[in-house]
């Protein structure tokens, strides 16, 4: 781990570059991959990341028109393991997920997929190192798997049906001590469905009980194992709460942990809300290809909550453009 004493650890802090283009070489990286291979690459100094002073990266990890389903991770170079997914594709795909790794100590991180593809790695920014840790830091830790209902790891094991919330308790487990507010997660659902897409929802502990509304709302595939990077904020107990909905084949779930972010006071470096703050479906706009939209989140606010009757689930949206809150006829819920 690289450290600068005088820089407070684990505040974010925003850069964007690519590092690693597989179909061009860029990274030092020719695809297509060879399948189970590891191929490291250097992040420090790359795609705006410093030389030095940087604890973990956040990265985009990008399929490109996958030939056939695999699974892909990419993890500290010096910390290699296979335990833990954080890409899942089938044929024909593009897709990406994000994913916070601890940068190895030679300065690189490791790619490995289970066949050949093409791939693409975006940084989205950094974390830093130091001897203080920030008030709401982000602490990582190497990734672990905390929840696993195939097996029963951290949780009964058995099928998610019908619509229901599950309490998970995460303190405690995958290196998260009791002063953690929220953790970033891998979560991954495993849907042999062919009739309905999966959709879990998140909020603290006992937030649904409280009419906390939807919370965060993390969308998967029918019929296939795929996986979603969320922060997921805890209660004081330390408890996450996810609510599913009905679903006759029944999902099973995953949660990969990667950090935590610690010690929440009035100056913290990360504070924890949940609202939604943009739906295209709640003004009927689609967004056209190749569009563009600008959405305010500086100075935003908690939009009022309104609910469609004819719908199963509660959704966010701001009466002074929706027509006295309602949302438009048809709206497909999700």
């Amino acid at each position: 781990m690289q450290s600068t004493p005088s820089v407070q650890a684990g505040v974010f802090v925003p850069v964007q570059g690519r590092v690693v283009d597989t179909r061009t070489g860029l990274g030092g990286i020719t695809g297509p991959l060879t399948p189970d291979t590891w191929y490291p690459f250097q992040i420090l100094g790359a795609g705006g990341v410093p030389t030095t002073g940087v604890d973990a990266v956040l990265v985009s990890l990008t399929v490109v028109n996958s030939t056939g389903a695999s699974a892909a991770q990419v993890v500290p170079n010096t910390g290699r393991q296979r335990e833990t997914t954080v890409l899942f594709s089938g044929t024909g795909d593009t897709v990406s997920n994000s994913a916070i790794v601890a940068v190895g100590t030679d300065g690189k991180l490791a790619l490995i997929a289970s066949t050949s593809q093409q791939f693409m790695v975006d940084v989205q920014g950094y974390f830093t190192a130091g001897d203080t840790p920030a008030p709401g830091g982000f602490v990582s830790v190497p990734t672990s798997r905390v929840i696993d209902t195939r097996d029963g790891t951290g949780y009964p094991a058995g099928l998610w049906t019908g619509t229901g919330v599950k309490s998970l308790t995460l303190k405690g487990k995958g290196g998260v001590p009791d002063t953690a507010t929220a953790v970033f997660a891998n979560i991954t659902v495993v849907s042999t469905d062919t009739t309905a897409d999966p959709i879990l929802e998140t909020l603290p502990g006992g937030g649904f009980d409280a009419g906390g509304g939807a919370g965060t709302s993390v969308n998967f595939r029918r019929n296939e194992t795929t996986a979603v990077a969320a922060v997921l904020n805890l209660n004081s107990a330390g408890v996450v709460d996810i609510k599913h909905y009905a679903y006759a084949v029944g999902v099973h779930v995953i949660v990969d942990i990667q950090g935590y972010f610690d010690g929440q006071v009035s100056n913290s470096a990360f504070t924890t809300v949940e609202s939604r703050l943009y739906d295209s479906r709640l003004t009927s706009s689609p967004i056209p290809a190749y569009g563009r939209i600008e959405v305010q989140i500086a100075g935003g606010r908690r939009p009022a909550r309104c609910v469609d009757e004819s719908c199963r689930c509660r959704l966010e949206c701001d009466p002074a453009e929706l027509g006295r809150g309602r949302v438009p006829a048809g709206l497909a819920c999700g």
